[in-house]
């Protein structure tokens, strides 16, 4: 088992929520990204846990930027079919950032 996944899934465990953002390209999301890092974290499994238990026990916030109009609306819906998948809580309202290079101005605000 990766140290990253094990890492990542006792961080995950620590927080009541999590909340995910992921950049969306070529209308879907990252292609190595969330999807991969979501599976992994699923197979670490402690000794009295079900596999998957660390999604089932929290909510999660999703969130995306893109540069198209969509704001990442599109890779949104595929990270919540995988959560969904796993049995996690996720939070209807969701946040899709459009133009995201635009979005902030000189003082960095949104």
């Amino acid at each position: 088992m990766p140290k990253n996944a094990i890492n990542l899934k006792r961080m995950i465990g620590v927080h009541h929520g999590v909340l995910i953002v992921t950049p969306e390209y070529n209308s879907s999301g990252a292609a190595f990204g969330h999807g991969n890092t979501i599976d992994w974290v699923t197979r670490v499994q402690d000794a009295h846990e079900i596999r998957g238990q660390v999604f089932r026990e929290r909510a999660f916030a999703i969130a995306a930027a893109s540069e198209s109009r969509f704001g990442g609306a599109r890779s949104l819906a595929a990270l919540r079919l995988i959560l969904t998948a796993c049995h996690a809580t996720v939070i209807p309202d969701q946040l899709a950032l459009s133009f995201a290079g635009e979005a902030y101005d000189d003082m960095d605000r949104l």
